[in-house]
């Protein structure tokens, strides 16, 4: 019942909008935490109903913390792996499990929401960023499914991320 509430869906956006900021007293494994079982109720929510998909506001706020949240976790990924990327891979593990649910909660969200480019749009030079560098990142990473790759390239070149970014950072490494 409480499902079919009208406040879910501002209940819902007060829980997303953490994202953007870590809660004090909150610890960065914890927030973590925190933030891939927000992923995963996104991901849950979105397959199971129709709040996510059909409130704009709460799809908006979804979107965009979702961006930043994954911008800031790739940073973090990529500063920690510098050096030797496969020496770090424990170190990065949830993180990398974070950016992979994300990536996908993102490409459902890109296929699903028709004001996706809209939504996007206050947070667009991150989202840049974010694409064309996890489809690096993934590229690199034993264990990542192909489909993984596909769903982010299928994202950026869509959306012409290739053309918007101007130090190349969409290409392709081999």
């Amino acid at each position: 019942m409480f499902c079919n509430s009208f406040f879910v869906p501002d209940i819902l956006r007060k829980l997303f909008h953490t994202w953007t900021d870590q809660p004090s007293g909150c610890t960065a494994d914890e927030w973590r935490r925190l933030s891939l079982q927000l992923i995963q109720l996104a991901i849950s929510l979105s397959n199971t109903t129709s709040h996510l998909l059909y409130n704009s506001a709460l799809t908006a706020e979804v979107i965009k913390g979702l961006i930043l949240l994954l911008h800031r976790e790739l940073t973090e990924v990529t500063d920690m792996s510098r050096a030797n990327l496969s020496t770090n891979l424990s170190a990065c593990s949830e993180r990398l499990l974070l950016l992979r649910h994300g990536a996908c909660l993102l490409h459902l969200l890109w296929c699903r929401d028709s004001s996706f480019m809209e939504h996007r749009g206050a947070v667009y030079q991150y989202y840049v960023h974010l694409v064309c560098s996890l489809i690096r990142l993934f590229q690199q990473l034993s264990g990542i499914c192909q489909v993984e790759v596909l769903s982010l390239q299928e994202i950026r070149d869509s959306d012409n991320l290739e053309e918007a970014s101007q130090n190349s950072s969409c290409m392709e490494t081999s």
